[in-house]
């Protein structure tokens, strides 16, 4: 039967590979599973098989954890490489974050290293070493890939909402995804707003009882800074009487000195803030 429940051992029997590489392609996000009363790992079938049908598998190395600096320029250089590479797809990104989750332990320390990548990848579309088309190609699969990621991570029902959303002005969403898979790692349920949510409708959203974290993310290249500043004020103030957490990332021009406001620039930041809220 198609939904039938799979055990580590079962899942890496149908797949072909021992069961700590199943369990790290679970931790990593790849393949989905369910989790027991007792916390034991629970494949579906189903998703056993589309694993496979997708390709997915054999992209991923063996997933062996080794220990090594979170963030260099040598693993800068590797996913330059990788994302530029001619025929690479969403689907080889995603095995690629997933291997990294699995080398690193944490969703945190993986978008700590894409950081700079994404750095570097506006420079050399400045620079027009991309053309706007494949900047755009390599944007997607990304976010594809993180997409998927986080959509592998279960998140209980009655978990705290966290709304994620780029202000007005802002196209850079990257920031945003890689946030998510963060997020949803350490207990959140995340709700995608997306690209130029107006600050009117985020009021309204702070009003909302279920939600307790707004996060926003801006990039360096936001114009809009008279504007930026005095609505984020303004959100800052429904926030704090709402009781409502607000968090600012990326290294957009954001205001400073806003009480009761997280002015963050790490995902580490972000994770640790959301386990002490969670707390």
């Amino acid at each position: 039967m198609d939904d039938d429940l799979l055990s580590t051992a079962d899942a890496a029997s149908l797949l072909g590979v021992g069961p700590t590489t199943i369990k790290r392609w679970a931790d990593g996000g790849l393949l989905p599973c369910v989790k027991t009363a007792g916390h034991h790992r629970r494949f579906r079938r189903r998703d056993v098989l589309r694993f496979v049908e997708s390709g997915a598998a054999a992209s991923l190395p063996g997933m062996q954890a080794v220990e090594e600096p979170p963030v260099t320029a040598t693993r800068t250089g590797s996913w330059l490489e990788r994302l530029t590479q001619v025929g690479t797809d969403s689907w080889g990104v995603q095995a690629e974050l997933a291997s990294r989750r699995g080398h690193l332990g944490s969703w945190a320390l993986v978008g700590d290293e894409l950081g700079p990548v994404l750095g570097q990848l506006g420079r050399m579309w400045e620079e027009r070493r991309l053309t706007i088309l494949r900047e755009h190609l390599i944007s997607e699969m990304l976010a594809r890939g993180l997409s998927r990621c986080a959509e592998n991570i279960v998140v209980a029902e009655a978990a705290p909402m966290v709304v994620l959303a780029a202000p007005p002005g802002e196209e850079h969403t990257l920031g945003l995804s890689i946030a998510e898979v963060c997020l949803r790692e350490v207990g959140w349920r995340c709700h995608w707003a997306g690209r130029g949510m107006p600050f009117s409708e985020l009021e309204q959203v702070a009003e909302n009882p279920r939600v307790r974290m707004i996060a926003l993310s801006a990039s360096a290249h936001h114009r809009d800074v008279t504007t930026l500043a005095a609505s984020t004020r303004q959100l800052a103030r429904i926030c704090a009487s709402e009781g409502v957490k607000l968090v600012l990332g990326g290294q957009g021009p954001w205001p400073d000195g806003l009480a009761g406001c997280y002015r963050l620039r790490s995902f580490q930041e972000l994770c640790d803030l959301g386990l002490r809220l969670l707390a």
